[in-house]
């Protein structure tokens, strides 16, 4: 699986973050709860599924122990903020799904008043 397609499956759940630990599930932020996303993949395919993702010079910046962001966007159309990162020496993603709209006061169950 892809990044792309992990995200895919993210979004058709209302997704809000994925979070991606190598050798670790994968989690879903739903609702602002953390859950099981229903996948795992071994900790190499985790690790080449983050690092695809990345320049030679993020892979650099990963390596000297810094986090790296950047932004991608799928097919959809849809932008991704993505924020990678070492935890207990192993390769970790945070995606946060953005969305295309502005959601309405209704939407987000605001008061009137606003």
């Amino acid at each position: 699986m892809t990044i792309q397609e992990l995200i895919m499956k993210a979004r058709e759940k209302n997704c809000s973050d994925i979070h991606i630990s190598e050798g670790m599930p994968v989690s879903f932020r739903i609702h602002g709860k953390l859950m099981d996303s229903g996948f795992a993949f071994p900790a190499a395919e985790t690790r080449e599924m983050i690092l695809s993702k990345l320049s030679d010079s993020q892979k650099e910046q990963l390596e000297n122990g810094d986090d790296v962001d950047f932004a991608i966007e799928t097919p959809d159309y849809c932008r991704q903020r993505v924020n990678v990162f070492r935890q207990m020496k192993k390769v970790a993603a945070t995606i946060r799904l953005l969305n295309n709209t502005i959601p309405t006061l209704n939407q987000l169950k605001m008061p009137h008043i606003l």
